[in-house]
């Protein structure tokens, strides 16, 4: 690894809650682009493809050099490698037809943003469940009861009757 794939290695935030909230957010990005797509396409702006294909081709060149020995001008032929544009073709991709793909594009990172809130859920719930399960422990401790009896109170008269109030007559 080089020095930036290693300082960005220091930075990643490896908790599982963190991860799944930052593939959220950008596949979040990636679909409001997506979005953003559709709309300039149904606003009628068309996608131009240009290919262009280029080949290596051997030219002849045809260069006067002057001879020493007669003094005369002499032709040579010299040969050189020179990339050449062989064919260009440019194709207007269907408006409906982009859309379309853009469409099932959009479908699948939605599917994939479901996944990471999906995942988002299992992992808070069970942090969420251990919290409340802590909170209920120092609350038993600290003798707050939170299940809602009713509260029953008996009285001894030393008759040998006991009488309840708050309870049923």
């Amino acid at each position: 690894m080089d020095e930036d794939e290693q300082e960005l290695l220091g930075e990643i935030d490896t908790d599982p809650v963190a991860q799944a909230s930052e593939t959220i957010a950008l596949l979040a990005i990636r679909e409001r682009r997506m979005l953003h797509r559709i709309k300039k396409l149904t606003e009628g702006l068309s996608e131009t493809q240009r290919r262009e294909l280029q080949q290596l081709r051997t030219i002849k060149e045809a260069i006067p050099v002057h001879d020493e020995r007669t003094g005369k001008m002499k032709t040579v032929v010299s040969t050189r490698d020179e990339l050449v544009v062989a064919e260009i073709e440019e194709k207007t991709v269907s408006t409906v037809e982009r859309i379309l793909q853009t469409e099932e594009g959009l479908t699948r990172v939605q599917a994939q943003k479901l996944k990471a809130i999906k995942l988002l859920y299992e992992i808070s719930s069970p942090e969420q469940q251990a919290r409340v399960d802590k909170l209920r422990g120092e609350a038993r401790k600290l003798g707050i009861n939170e299940i809602k009896e009713p509260l029953r109170i008996e009285i001894d008269y030393g008759d040998g009757d006991a009488d309840e109030e708050g309870g049923q007559p």
